[in-house]
């Protein structure tokens, strides 16, 4: 068995699920639940902050990586994953400025349209995108990718609800400003534990969710993250925290 102080915990800055504040802590809806879980399982290992594509990068090669937070995707099952969650759902889409937006039916016809989408490097996100012939411009943070929109540098932006509303009021982007024109997915995240990291650890992790789930703490931080953010959340044990507004039908792969 790894024990526990072997485990390495990462995170990236994607609001509002794992973010640093202003005075450069490290918060988020995601960030509440991952502390409520060590605490639980009696596990000490510092958060640390990454971008995206480097916690993935280590998470694929290396045991007893606990990366947050991220979908369960056909890739990462079979790359061997095991999944602690969920602990959110979001409305995955892309948006483009209102000013040019139009509604497409499908990925083929955003294909036809040859546009330029940015998204998050390493996420399953655009990486579906671009399976399906889109032109993917690749970035560091999500921040990044919402300049290039605004700069008019691609034609479109992939973000979820949850970041959405943080992103926005850090940047001072009005969302009037901004049109979904595409719903990729309703879809589920968690705490992913890659490939090697020992069985015990994965039923401790799991059975600390078991738990905290059976307490109110999860409602509590959806109470208390809709205070914070001004947007209404809930929980639920099958969703996790989830915005109460939006299609209720969620599935599929996660953030």
């Amino acid at each position: 068995m790894a024990a526990a102080d072997d485990l390495r915990i990462i995170t990236t800055v994607e609001p509002p699920t794992n973010y640093l504040d202003e005075q450069g802590r490290l918060t988020g809806t995601s960030t509440d639940i991952v502390r409520a879980l060590q605490k639980i399982a009696g596990i000490e290992t510092e958060i640390e902050v990454m971008p995206w594509s480097r916690g993935y990068l280590l998470a694929k090669t290396q045991p007893n990586i606990a990366l947050f937070t991220g979908g369960r995707t056909p890739e990462r099952v079979a790359l061997g994953f095991e999944f602690v969650g969920p602990m959110v759902t979001r409305r995955h889409g892309i948006y483009m400025l209102s000013e040019k937006s139009r509604d497409f039916d499908s990925l083929e016809s955003i294909a036809d349209h040859k546009l330029r989408i940015a998204g998050l490097r390493g996420s399953w996100r655009p990486a579906l995108l671009a399976k399906n012939g889109i032109f993917i411009e690749e970035t560091d943070s999500l921040e990044a990718g919402l300049r290039m929109l605004q700069a008019k540098r691609v034609d479109g932006w992939i973000s979820s609800d949850l970041e959405l509303s943080q992103i926005l009021r850090e940047s001072g982007v009005r969302r009037s400003d901004l049109q979904e024109t595409f719903l990729i997915s309703e879809a589920s995240s968690y705490l992913l534990l890659s490939k090697g990291t020992s069985a015990e650890q994965i039923a401790v992790l799991k059975d600390a969710f078991e738990t905290l789930q059976k307490t109110d703490l999860l409602m509590q931080l959806a109470q208390k993250w809709s205070g914070i953010l001004e947007v209404p959340f809930s929980f639920s044990r099958d969703r996790g925290l989830f915005l109460t507004s939006g299609d209720d039908d969620g599935n599929r792969f996660g953030g």
